[in-house]
């Protein structure tokens, strides 16, 4: 390969399981790649975030259902209000996944409940979801 001007067909993709993979071109040329990893965010307790740092697992490894978004609240109250949580939130956990869990919903519309609109993207799965946590952030 080699630097140039001029138009190029040029393709975004990514491949499930692997983080860094193989290219290759005509004539073998080819190179190493790297798909992004995206962060999200759970909104929850104090006690739930020293859990997830404690097992580097979202709700600290209990089973159930587990939702994060990809957004970003500022406030308690903005979280609780487009998640539709039944409890404000004391923090924000910015993590990035580890692995593929089934997903059961993706970046589906939260549907109101607990008394709140919803309105959010929502991603869901009941298999344990393995976690990097980036930060911990105290809401309002």
């Amino acid at each position: 390969m080699a630097p140039g001007r001029g138009e190029s067909v040029v393709y975004n993709l990514s491949v499930a399981q692997a983080h860094t993979f193989f290219v290759a071109g005509e004539g073998g040329d080819g190179v190493w790649v790297h798909n992004a990893c995206p962060t999200w965010f759970r909104y929850m307790s104090r006690a739930e975030a020293d859990a997830v740092k404690a097992t580097g697992k979202l709700r600290g490894g209990r089973p159930g259902r587990t939702y994060w978004t990809s957004r970003t609240y500022k406030t308690a109250g903005g979280a609780k209000r487009w998640n539709a949580l039944p409890d404000r939130p004391e923090v924000r956990v910015e993590f990035r996944l580890r692995g593929n869990p089934k997903l059961e919903l993706e970046g589906t519309k939260v549907s109101p409940r607990y008394g709140e609109p919803g309105g959010g993207r929502e991603w869901m799965t009941t298999e344990s979801v393995e976690v990097e946590v980036m930060r911990v952030d105290d809401l309002d």
